[in-house]
């Protein structure tokens, strides 16, 4: 038995993570002993016996040791070591007990962890935590889902590309589709992952006249003088820097540079 963790999406319930169902011990315990399988059978009644004589073993050697110490103490010293003697007999024997009946022990243990299995009572999955068995579940899990995809618990793989930014060039203008989950990934369309450098730069240019065409006539001015104001300080630096280097040419270089910078501000802001 395996649980499956899921959420609805859009009416469907999709898989995000399996887990393993908690087997609630004490109900697990009351269903064994009404079957009484394992009280019934062999391996329990001769282990109860071998259990049952290494704890009188250990209860013997425990009360001997106390006399041993008892005797010692009051300075009967012969009488004494009879009864360290003795316990140490007894916990020999519980040594020679227990490695006897190891195998006993462990096909008890065996037994035991079988019957849980078959009948295991399980506690109440959390919501969205359903019971599935275990052929579902490996069925489940040897589905190919994709990196784009969700699972969901009838088996069917359904696309999401509902978290991704996805672009497509239409008549030499880029949009940017969003997608549903169960939407079909658009032929053409480009994740924002795999476009190109080239791509990129189309995509900010594009950008950027669309802001440019939404601001009001003043913002636009104002915007405007405040790049040639920018292109005329970087021409200041310019110059100085030529000078500096003994460019003869400094000034007139400068003035080059700027008077490129205004056509392309102003074709910018036309």
């Amino acid at each position: 038995m395996k649980t499956a963790l899921t959420k609805e999406i859009n009416g469907k319930t999709i898989i995000i993570g399996f887990s393993d169902p908690v087997i609630d011990p004490v109900e697990t315990e009351k269903k064994i002993l009404v079957l009484k399988v394992l009280d019934e059978s062999d391996e329990t009644r001769k282990l109860k016996a071998k259990i049952k004589e290494i704890g009188d073993r250990q209860r013997m050697g425990v009360q001997a040791m106390k006399e041993h110490a008892r005797l010692k103490f009051a300075g009967q010293f012969p009488q004494s070591e009879v009864k360290r003697k003795e316990g140490q007999s007894h916990f020999s024997k519980v040594e020679v007990l227990m490695a006897e009946n190891k195998p006993l022990i462990e096909s008890f243990k065996n037994k035991k962890k079988e019957l849980v299995k078959e009948n295991a009572i399980y506690f109440q999955p959390k919501p969205g935590e359903v019971f599935i068995e275990d052929e579902q579940h490996e069925t489940l899990t040897q589905i190919e889902i994709g990196e784009f995809a969700k699972l969901c618990i009838d088996g069917t793989v359904i696309p999401d590309y509902s978290e991704q930014t996805i672009y497509q060039k239409i008549k030499d203008r880029w949009i940017v589709i969003n997608l549903d989950f169960g939407e079909i990934f658009p032929v053409g369309a480009i994740l924002l992952r795999d476009l190109t450098d080239e791509q990129k730069i189309e995509i900010a240019v594009q950008t950027e006249s669309v802001r440019i065409t939404e601001l009001s006539d003043i913002d636009k001015e104002t915007e405007k003088q405040s790049a040639i104001e920018a292109a005329a300080a970087q021409a200041a630096r310019m110059r100085s820097v030529l000078e500096i280097q003994g460019d003869p040419d400094a000034l007139k270089k400068s003035q080059i540079w700027y008077n490129e910078q205004l056509l392309i501000i102003e074709e910018k802001y036309s």
